[in-house]
């Protein structure tokens, strides 16, 4: 229920930011109100609100293996969900799963460093960030040696357990379905997190966005 919970709200969160990146300005909020006074260019009209509540179809569910419960039975009943949900999963998707993984550039996501709640808000932040630098994301698999070291943090209590070892995965990918099929081999392009540390290329998230022409693959 900690893992669902958390995971609702970090998807919540993203979709909301990239769905606000992608809406007109001044056109999100409130297109139910007919008294709104939109510009001439917002298309948040009553009849694409309800469009853009419409229950995400059994295919996409499928597709993208949601957690059960992100479509509630409430949900099921009054075939609505939450604004924008279904359209964010969709760019989120098309985002994640190129055609051609070794044309694209990536992000790296290392281990934890700080605590649990703090590595959902990073994954989530990480994902917008790559989204908007046009960047696949994907998490190095084992989170225990991926030369974490801002705050030498021995938080692995979330993947030090059977479940995780058996997959020989010490990131919190052990518990979802992949980020992407890319692999982290894809990413790395024959290189490894050593050599990445030793380029320079483990950068913090502002150092990233500060970049004009990042690296092909950064490690975060």
């Amino acid at each position: 229920r900690l893992f669902h919970s958390v995971m609702m709200v970090t998807l919540t969160v993203v979709c909301a930011v990239l769905f606000a990146s992608l809406a007109p300005v001044d056109c999100l909020w409130h297109p139910y109100d007919a008294q709104k006074k939109y510009e001439p260019q917002c298309t948040n009209t009553e009849e694409n609100f309800k469009l853009k509540t419409k229950l995400v179809s059994q295919e996409n569910r499928d597709k993208w293996k949601l957690w059960p419960d992100l479509v509630s039975q409430k949900d099921l009943i009054e075939g609505e969900t939450m604004y924008g949900f279904e359209e964010a999963m969709e760019a989120i998707w098309k985002h994640q799963h190129p055609e051609d993984c070794s044309k694209v550039k990536y992000i790296i996501s290392g281990g934890f460093e700080s605590g649990f709640g703090s590595e959902f808000h990073v994954i989530g932040t990480a994902l917008a960030l790559a989204m908007n630098m046009n960047r696949v994301f994907v998490m190095f698999p084992d989170g225990q040696n991926s030369l974490m070291d801002k705050m030498n943090s021995n938080n692995r209590f979330q993947v030090d357990i059977d479940f995780c070892r058996k997959q020989k995965k010490f990131s919190l990918e052990c518990y979802y379905e992949p980020w992407s099929q890319c692999t982290i081999e894809d990413a790395l392009k024959g290189s490894t997190l050593q050599e990445l540390r030793t380029q320079g290329l483990h950068l913090f998230m502002k150092d990233l966005v500060e970049m004009k022409d990042a690296p092909a693959h950064a490690y975060i």
